[in-house]
């Protein structure tokens, strides 16, 4: 998987894992504000 590829599928997972947290009633009361965070490095 190159670095290109990586960057485009975590950014995918991240936006998937905000709509998950986001839809379900209650998710201000258990998790409150929630950050995404996604590894990042430099080659």
């Amino acid at each position: 998987m190159s670095s290109t590829e990586y960057s485009r599928a975590s950014s995918r997972m991240t936006e998937i894992v905000d709509d998950e947290l986001t839809c379900h009633s209650g998710t201000e009361s258990t998790f409150g504000q929630a950050d995404n965070v996604v590894q990042m490095s430099e080659n």
